[in-house]
């Protein structure tokens, strides 16, 4: 019981955090944190522009449905999370979404194979 009023927490932050209100970026520029991760039911979830690490980190982990298996958060960057065979992952910030596609596909490369960029997202 406990589980689902918190995962239904989870839900209507994300579903708040994601309303046509608040599109724009919360935090003011060059002062923004970010988050992106997945779960083992296949939701992945990304958030920017949020003014605390804890609110990009609830949104990922209500896109999760409250169960991600990987979630990493960032400030003032964009980062990008790579996963391949048997579900090893790897994830990495840059200054720009390209740079942390390309760490975080070099990264996966390294451990495992078929690797493929899952999300991505920069903060601000």
């Amino acid at each position: 019981m406990k589980n689902k009023i918190m995962q239904a927490a989870a839900v209507l932050f994300w579903l708040a955090s994601t309303s046509s209100s608040s599109i724009a970026s919360e935090c003011l520029s060059g002062d923004c944190w970010g988050a992106v991760g997945f779960g083992d039911n296949g939701r992945i979830g990304f958030a920017y522009g949020k003014k605390s690490e804890r609110a990009a980190e609830w949104q990922v982990t209500a896109a999760c449905r409250g169960k991600c298996r990987a979630l990493r958060t960032f400030y003032n960057s964009c980062a990008a999370m790579a996963r391949g065979n048997n579900w090893k992952w790897t994830w990495a910030t840059a200054e720009t979404r390209e740079e942390a596609e390309q760490q975080a596909m070099r990264a996966c490369k390294l451990r495992t194979g078929n690797c493929e960029t899952i999300v991505w997202a920069c903060s601000g």
